[in-house]
């Protein structure tokens, strides 16, 4: 990253907002699997660069019977994902598929009941899309209560945050923490190295992830509320 980043984020507001509708637009695409549960989840994310970043993904689920569980995957913009491993007795039932703009990738629990699994992959954008990384989501509900989902976020050696991500984290040096209570399609986290320039291109990068940060919390609050209704 360079001196002018800052140049490319003020050409780009719109593209930014539209990863933001498309983001609001998979909280109501995903249809969550009634017959399961997700209990916690732990998600480490390490951005390698602004365009490229690995996750490591470890989810605690609850079935009441033993069919299979779909995962989704946000591949905007010439995204493209490559599953590094599965750890645990899940099996894989066919390679990853693309549906749409997302990424489908199906796992067969062993049995009925509470499993204990992990993914790791990595996604790399087109040059274009910087500080972004989308999170495979199970298609299982959690119960929007217990904020048993920790993100951990960490930033290249040398780099800081510069403000505006998604979701909020609390930082200590270039490492952030969040606890929720559902799984974000995607983290964005805008960093900067020493001797980066912060120019007018930052405060409109700001402002429309501000916006994309107020309107998924908005969508998150209305599918709960939804759920709850069915």
């Amino acid at each position: 990253m360079n001196a002018s980043q800052p140049d490319r984020w003020t050409r780009l507001p719109i593209a930014r907002l539209t990863v933001a509708v498309a983001a609001l637009c998979a909280v109501f695409d995903v249809r969550t699997d009634a017959a399961g549960e997700l209990r916690e989840a732990t998600l480490n994310v390490a951005f390698g660069s602004p365009t490229r970043c690995e996750v490591d993904a470890a989810f605690t689920i609850e079935r009441s019977d033993g069919r299979e569980i779909e995962h989704r995957l946000q591949v905007l913009n010439g995204a493209s994902a490559e599953l590094m491993g599965i750890v645990g007795h899940m099996s894989l039932s066919g390679s990853p598929t693309t549906i749409g703009r997302t990424q489908s990738l199906i796992l067969r629990p062993p049995a009925a009941g509470l499993q204990v699994y992990r993914l790791r992959y990595r996604v790399t954008h087109p040059a274009a899309v910087v500080y972004r990384c989308p999170l495979w989501l199970p298609t299982l509900a959690t119960d929007g209560r217990s904020r048993g989902i920790v993100i951990s976020v960490s930033l290249p050696n040398g780099a800081v945050p510069a403000g505006g991500g998604l979701p909020p984290l609390v930082w200590r040096e270039n490492r952030g923490t969040a606890r929720l209570g559902h799984i974000p399609a995607f983290v964005m986290v805008p960093y900067s190295r020493a001797g980066d320039a912060d120019g007018p291109g930052w405060r409109i990068s700001r402002v429309m992830d501000a916006t994309a940060v107020a309107a998924l919390a908005c969508a998150s609050a209305l599918f709960l509320w939804r759920r709850r209704r069915w």
